[in-house]
């Protein structure tokens, strides 16, 4: 729920950044000789061109180095064909590997096997030991995605068999090495050599390549055919461009007007793009509301006490500020959004009920309530001020004042961060092994009063060493002692948007990628 704690983000919401606090939605981050990326593909003559419209996009192209899950991933499923692929749907499929599994029963050991025809766009193989090279650069390169995965070793066995030796259970090691977590999206060892590179050039073994002669750093990309792909026949367009167009209004006007093919939405333009001649688009995004970090009580001492938190929870009626704020472009709920261990049936945990509420607070001792302070994003548009305010608004009425402050920038944010009880905001549905990781273990960034709950504990650690067949029992039952405990206070649901005219085709996402990959789309 906050910007950067956990690393999803798109504009105007908060972020992921896994076990490292980089906390803002800011949080877009900021030639090798002899090395030249393929030029033009084999037959993409006579093929339509994509236009694609992003609201933002990174200042690196570097996959190591990008934050996950911004809209840039959209492009980057184009030039870095990931280990393992995620469809449409959720499911995994074939990628670089064409097959993968757990060795042991602890998931701390896995496999995978590549293809053995698959080349980067500088020509070299994608073999086991370029693989090797990649997955060893990632975490060095210190990228919001680095913490995700700890890799005690890495070996080759033949040519084209990767095993990875974890040094603690990790049960997303396929998902990790998905389009969603560029852990995957492998790039040449002659670019690994020199990591420069890949700032403005890609280096993978996707479709296509960035020309940087027709590009413009954080502006403007043009990708063309990666002509040593080892299946031409998925190469659909000649040609994709890609253009940062800040302005939501303005992306939507030039898919109207045929400028555009497909473009990022946002809540302000969804419901005139949903009247007018185009497909939208809708994926689960995230959870707005507050998180409390002081759940000891250290720098608000009623925090500290579970009748305090489930009284703020009870005190909301979020159907009046979601409709108030976000009209249909959100769903109100009182508990968090993760990817494995949300139910829907759970949305309503915490009816509004302001009489329950002072009743709480009563018996916790605090009957004429207290002020509690709380720590704003400034970047986080609605999800921001706004929906503090909005909050504070029904607190207020039950006797709980919010302080409210605003940090202007990410590094501010973060700086002020461990100064306050409460952080307000928006932020991603992630895996639980990451929701735990930042708000539960001890040093979690989003954990910085080192609480500890052994009920979470005793599930975290059943689930992650439990067959992938049998970790959702734990998830599920996470994310409902979450609810109990009221450790967050959600409000509302956020959802993503994408826009198209009416002859693109498959443009499709789920709340495990957020965006849709456009590996899968066709024109016509």
């Amino acid at each position: 729920m906050i910007i950067r704690l956990l690393s999803r983000c798109h504009k105007g919401t908060l972020v992921r950044a896994g076990v490292r606090l980089a906390v803002v939605a800011v949080a877009m981050v900021l030639g090798v000789a002899g090395c030249t990326s393929g030029g033009g593909g084999a037959k993409s003559e006579g093929k339509p061109v994509l236009r694609l419209g992003l609201g933002t996009h990174g200042k690196s192209l570097n996959p190591a180095e990008d934050p996950t899950a911004t809209p840039s991933d959209v492009m980057r499923s184009l030039t870095n064909e990931s280990i393992i692929h995620m469809n449409p749907d959720g499911s995994l499929g074939p990628g670089l590997a064409t097959s993968w599994r757990y060795v042991g029963s602890d998931n701390t050991d896995f496999e995978f096997t590549l293809r053995d025809d698959a080349r980067f766009s500088d020509g070299t193989s994608v073999n086991a030991d370029a693989v090797k090279r990649w997955l060893e650069y990632f975490p060095s390169a210190h990228g919001p995605a680095a913490s995700y995965m700890a890799l005690k070793s890495i070996k080759t066995v033949g040519e084209w068999t990767v095993q990875l030796d974890l040094s603690s259970p990790n049960p997303d090691v396929p998902v990790l090495l998905s389009e969603a977590f560029h852990w995957g999206a492998v790039s040449s060892p002659k670019a690994v050599a020199d990591p420069s590179v890949l700032g403005t050039r890609t280096f993978g073994g996707g479709q296509y390549t960035v020309d940087p002669a027709a590009s413009v750093t954080g502006s403007k990309y043009t990708l063309v055919p990666n002509k040593f792909y080892y299946d031409p026949s998925r190469i659909r367009f000649s040609k994709v461009v890609v253009e940062v167009i800040e302005n939501p209004s303005s992306r939507l006007a030039a898919i109207g007007s045929g400028q555009l093919d497909v473009a990022f939405g946002d809540q302000a333009t969804a419901a005139q793009a949903k009247t007018a001649a185009m497909n939208v688009l809708t994926v689960p995004y995230g959870t707005g509301g507050l998180v409390i970090t002081d759940r000891v009580g250290k720098l608000a001492k009623p925090l500290g006490d579970v009748r305090v938190r489930q009284a703020l929870n009870y005190a909301l009626d979020r159907d009046a500020i979601t409709t108030g704020l976000f009209g249909e472009a959100a769903t109100p709920t009182s508990v968090y959004l993760t990817i494995n261990g949300f139910d829907p049936s759970d949305r309503n945990h915490y009816p509004y009920d302001p009489e329950m509420a002072k009743s709480l607070l009563a018996a916790a001792g605090y009957p004429s309530g207290f002020t509690v302070k709380v720590l704003v994003a400034g970047v986080a548009g609605q999800y921001g001020l706004a929906l503090a305010q909005a909050i504070g608004k029904y607190l207020a009425a039950v006797g709980v004042k919010l302080d409210i402050k605003t940090a202007a920038t990410g590094g501010e944010f973060q700086q002020m961060l461990p100064t306050f009880p409460v952080l307000a905001g928006g932020g991603p549905a992630n895996p639980m092994t990451q929701i735990y990781a930042a708000f539960f273990s001890q040093g979690g960034p989003g954990n910085p009063f080192n609480f500890n709950s052994s009920a979470l504990d005793t599930l975290y650690q059943q689930a992650i060493t439990a067959p992938a067949d049998k970790t959702s029992q734990y998830w599920r039952q996470m994310s409902q002692e979450i609810a109990r405990q009221a450790y967050f206070v959600p409000v509302v649901e956020q959802e993503m948007f994408w826009y198209s005219s009416k002859n693109v085709h498959g443009v499709a996402a789920n709340m495990r990628s957020l965006y849709p990959f456009a590996t899968e789309w066709s024109l016509g």
